[in-house]
């Protein structure tokens, strides 16, 4: 199941925030599970040494999730964690628009999230590869 755009598409719309969206050839509700379920987010999200605290719920539409990165892994930021507002929208074709909305705490952070692009387009890859592997698995098919 190919993505409908192969990389994450960065936008600033204000000084303290990133916009990243793509589109996936897979129902939203799908789309909320893989960012959910801890078996499934460690397989995609990256790199190593980040942890999110969901704050906000509202099943399979959106997420709220605050992220800290260890500074041991070398991404630790000055700023303090972000808050990442994940929506899931469907497309006329059943798959979904994926639009993560980051708020960071100076612009001086916002540029260098701007250099992560592409992490966060080998992020998405995976979490490609990670619904392909789950919408071909009978079992779990059949639960979207």
């Amino acid at each position: 199941m190919p993505a409908k755009s192969d990389s994450a598409q960065p936008s600033v719309p204000a000084d303290r925030e990133v916009v990243v969206e793509r589109e996936f050839d897979a129902p939203p509700e799908m789309m909320f599970e893989a960012w959910v379920r801890p078996e499934h987010l460690a397989r995609w999200w990256g790199p190593a040494g980040f942890a999110g605290t969901i704050r906000e719920v509202d099943p399979p539409n959106r997420l709220v999730v605050s992220e800290q990165a260890d500074r041991a892994s070398g991404y630790g930021e000055p700023g303090g964690p972000v808050v990442h507002t994940v929506t899931f929208d469907e497309t006329a074709d059943g798959g979904t628009h994926l639009t993560v909305r980051t708020r960071l705490r100076s612009a001086a952070v916002r540029d260098a999230m701007l250099r992560m692009r592409d992490g966060w387009s080998q992020s998405l890859d995976r979490l490609e590869s990670e619904l392909d592997n789950v919408w071909r698995a009978p079992s779990l098919a059949r639960c979207y």
